[in-house]
């Protein structure tokens, strides 16, 4: 194990997620690439960038403490609490508009997505309580009691790890998404 500060571990994310980008970037060009010298060269920056994602994802598992790994649990627990508060308070038992006023099918699903991921990215830089309208269509309607019972599912989750550290919780936001999906259906 090693002992490293919570800036130091944000920083060793931060390269692992621009790593990743890259990787994204890399195989994205390589399917428009016809040079056979440019094919080389991505292929040996993909093996590269793949060397040096595995590299930081083993450091980030090897952390003592890991505090900012701790602190993202924290604040996705926090972010699903907020979540589940916008829902719980309202007066009356109405179910949520899926598109929330918007022509965009399921935007609440996907503000929910980008909410987790920008936490996931250590982008938080304050919780949000999300502004709900509500539908008296069944077809653009979520139950309530549905999506309470799945940020409370989401919370045990995370409440739930002996051990935290940010290849965890990416693996954990990874099953989130499919979670997620599951509501759309």
């Amino acid at each position: 194990m090693k002992a490293i500060t919570k800036e130091e571990e944000y920083k060793l994310i931060g390269g692992l997620l621009a790593a990743e980008n890259q990787i994204r970037k890399q195989k994205i060009e390589f399917q428009f690439c016809t040079d056979d010298a440019e094919i080389v060269k991505i292929e040996s920056s993909i093996t590269e960038l793949i060397a040096t994602r595995e590299q930081l994802a083993l450091e980030l598992t090897e952390i003592e403490n890991p505090q900012a790994s701790i602190e993202i649990r924290h604040y996705l627990i926090q972010m699903f609490y907020e979540m589940r508060a916008s829902i719980m308070d309202v007066k009356y038992d109405l179910p949520i508009s899926r598109n929330q006023g918007l022509v965009l099918e399921n935007y609440f699903i996907s503000k929910i997505y980008d909410e987790i991921k920008r936490v996931m990215n250590c982008k938080h830089y304050g919780l949000s309580r999300p502004f709900l309208y509500f539908s008296a269509d069944p077809e653009d309607s979520f139950d309530r009691k549905e999506l309470i019972s799945f940020f409370n599912s989401e919370i045990e989750i995370l409440q739930a790890f002996d051990i935290v550290n940010y290849i965890l919780l990416k693996d954990y936001f990874e099953k989130f998404a499919v979670r997620l999906s599951n509501l759309i259906q």
